[in-house]
């Protein structure tokens, strides 16, 4: 959620190691995507790869003013309570196609007329849900990057 200033709460988290990407569909239903986790899938250097996943539900109000932002991070480094990643030995780069040829989309749950009933939480305030505080100087904040 990043506010009108720039600061970016985090909300929630998917997890996919691209090459278990496969899902199971006994697992899986329309608003809970399952990977089978059985079988590895290698991964060839610049082919294109469709991966679907599940973020981790939450309750969040998107205030007026605010919008949202995806990171893709490999390795993930938001700490977590629960879930430990494992990195792959070498570095990775991560491409998100978004084209006609190759669609990307974020499919959210929209529950209609909800309104926020309390302000936005201050800027670090959420256990386990850091915020990053807009730079300075704001002239050149686009989307979470500072050009």
């Amino acid at each position: 959620d990043v506010d009108p200033e720039g600061n970016t709460t985090y909300l929630t988290r998917g997890f996919l190691r691209a090459s278990l990407r496969q899902i199971d569909p006994a697992r899986t239903r329309p608003d809970q995507i399952n990977q089978s986790l059985r079988e590895v899938q290698e991964l060839e250097p610049g082919k294109i790869y469709k991966a679907r996943f599940s973020l981790d539900p939450i309750g969040h109000v998107v205030r007026e003013g605010h919008r949202l932002e995806v990171s893709i991070l490999a390795p993930n480094d938001i700490p977590s309570p629960v879930f430990a990643s494992t990195p792959i030995k070498s570095p990775s780069l991560n491409k998100v196609y978004h084209s006609e040829k190759f669609p990307s989309k974020l499919v959210l749950p929209i529950v209609p007329g909800a309104k926020a009933q309390a302000p936005a939480p201050r800027c670090g305030t959420l256990w386990f849900q850091p915020c990053r505080k807009a730079p300075a100087s704001s002239d050149n904040w686009q989307g979470g990057i500072v050009r």
